[in-house]
């Protein structure tokens, strides 16, 4: 990098995930964070009502506070699409695979609450008007909690979490015992406070934070001046000016505080690559280690920004193959093709079908006309899955011919739970040719 290069800018906030003491000036940014738990994939939830140990009253009614915080708590995000439970039992009432209208369940349940018996004591109180002291009798109470709560995916059953919280909350009272809190108004406070980070654990989240620069410690006084109209600049929001500042000052005099500074710069204003290049040149110029300490760094925050992203766009992976699908097909059809969509799946022909609801939707959308699949089509559905893979290219004509389709988009998912995969293939009726065959990689994976 030549001196007074223009780095370029690249929207977004990036910085380097370390704190560095002796600073003069900090930059204030945001940042965003993952959430504790791994809810990666769940855009779809459903929060379902607190369990309790031993259903006493005071356990049920703290049980309806813990499921309303939640609700309110993670609609708050804006992160998820709310199923309701009511809905979810419906469902299993009617034996229908949840998989196929939510990605996940909420679930939580009391561990405990001990509620300790009220002891009184004697204590000393002054009164600063009269400046006597006198004596009470002091009423106490503690609660005792400990609840969890974590997500059970429907694609496999498997379990993110618990996150298990515990604490203890004490009313007291001076003289009257009729003015101790209530178990159960002890039992909501402690709710309330523990289910306050909720939303840090299910969804991604932004924070304020402020990088300090580093302190120069070359003593030239022109160099020290030069370090203080930087530091102006940066305070005072002009962050491209004090970064070609601090390049400079690095560019005269190797100074690994005054790179650390520009590169600092340079990713607040979007452009991390940039600062992760600009911190090459400084560890081949200097071998500083320092310099690979926060190009380390920075790759991490890049990692991590990645998975923000993922969290952010909240697709599901059946959503992201249903997508995929659907540029893949629309590309191989030939201009003007009429496919129908058929379900060749022997044992998950339920999300089978869930699946080609979302390819059809995604073709039509790019004005793809498909053969509906009434009647007709169905036989030909039928006759397609009984001849299985032992379909000639004349049986492939004779039955587009009378399903009234020029192709065929055959939907196939095999395996169990979290082994399962998707195929498609795209038949070309007419010709008896493959024009489309997905690949048999992970990426497939429903």
């Amino acid at each position: 990098m030549k001196r007074g290069i223009k780095i370029p800018w690249r929207p977004g906030i990036a910085v380097l995930a370390v704190l560095l003491t002796g600073c003069v000036t900090a930059i204030p940014f945001t940042v965003q964070r993952l959430p504790t738990l791994n809810t990666l994939g769940i855009k779809s939830l459903a929060i379902m009502p607190f369990e309790t140990s031993d259903n006493s009253e005071l356990q049920r009614q703290t049980a309806s506070v813990l499921t309303s915080e939640a609700q309110s708590r993670i609609q708050a995000t804006n992160h998820f699409t709310m199923i309701a439970s009511s809905q979810i039992e419906w469902y299993r009432q009617a034996h229908e695979n949840l998989e196929n209208h939510v990605d996940a369940l909420f679930t939580g349940k009391i561990v405990s609450i001990t509620v300790s018996p009220v002891r009184s004591s004697e204590a000393k109180r002054y009164n600063i008007l009269t400046k006597e002291t006198y004596t009470v009798t002091v009423y106490e109470q503690t609660v005792d909690m400990a609840f969890e709560y974590g997500f059970t995916r429907t694609r496999d059953g498997s379990i993110i979490g618990p996150v298990r919280k515990s604490d203890r909350i004490q009313s007291s009272v001076d003289n009257d015992q009729s003015g101790l809190a209530s178990p159960q108004t002890i039992a909501r406070q402690i709710a309330e406070r523990n289910m306050s980070g909720l939303a840090r654990d299910v969804a991604p989240y932004t924070v304020t934070e402020r990088r300090p620069l580093m302190k120069e410690t070359i003593k030239d006084k022109g160099i020290q001046a030069r370090t203080k109209d930087a530091n102006a600049w940066a305070g005072g929001g002009q962050y491209k000016l004090a970064q070609e500042a601090f390049i400079g000052i690095y560019y005269d005099t190797k100074s690994f505080p005054a790179a650390y500074n520009a590169a600092l710069l340079i990713s607040v204003l979007g452009d991390r690559e940039g600062a992760i290049g600009f911190l090459q040149q400084v560890f081949n110029d200097t071998g500083n280690p320092k310099a690979n300490a926060e190009i380390a760094r920075l790759r991490q925050e890049m990692t991590n920004d990645g998975l923000v992203a993922a969290f952010t766009e909240g697709q599901n992976q059946r959503e992201k193959l249903v997508a995929l699908m659907v540029n893949e097909i629309s590309a191989k059809l030939p201009p003007n093709a009429k496919p129908t969509i058929i379900n060749n799946t022997k044992d998950e022909r339920e999300l089978a079908e869930v699946v080609i609801r979302g390819i059809t939707s995604g073709l039509l959308a790019k004005n793809i006309i498909i053969v509906d699949r009434n009647e007709q089509a169905r036989i030909a559905e039928e006759r397609m899955y009984q001849l299985s893979g032992n379909v000639s290219d004349d049986d492939i004509v004779s039955i587009g011919n009378e399903a009234g389709a020029s192709a065929f988009i055959m939907v196939n998912i095999s395996g169990t739970f979290g082994n399962r995969r998707l195929s498609v293939q795209v038949l070309d009726t007419a010709r008896g040719t493959i024009l489309y065959q997905s690949p048999q990689t992970d990426e497939m994976n429903l």
